[in-house]
């Protein structure tokens, strides 16, 4: 069941990524860090929204590295038979790929 939040990405993971502590499942680490790479990309928009483009930079840098890490620790989850059947695992990959759905700047 979803926890009450504004956030759907939250609300649908929260419980997960609540259950375990840090460092013991990796599935839900890497769940983790991409939770906090969308979190810094909203960040990133909101910067650029208001107009502090440095601000909205860095954000985007943090996103990028959170991806990264949650990339890593994905892989290392879907090493064993368990992180590959692991819901964590699935709710990552979800969340890694909404970090790549972020906004492109084009050129006029």
């Amino acid at each position: 069941m979803a926890l009450p939040s504004e956030n759907p990405v939250l609300a649908a993971n929260l419980q997960l990524v609540l259950s375990r502590a840090p460092g013991y499942d990796t599935a839900i680490d890497a769940l983790r860090k991409a939770i906090l790479g969308v979190a810094a990309t909203h960040q990133s928009y909101l910067f650029s929204r208001s107009g502090v483009s440095s601000m909205a930079d860095d954000a985007m840098q943090m996103a990028k590295s959170y991806r990264s890490e949650s990339k890593q620790l994905l892989a290392e989850a879907c090493a064993t038979a368990e992180g590959m059947q692991s819901d964590a695992s699935l709710a990552a990959s979800v969340a890694i790929a909404l970090l790549d759905v972020s906004p492109v700047e084009l050129q006029y």
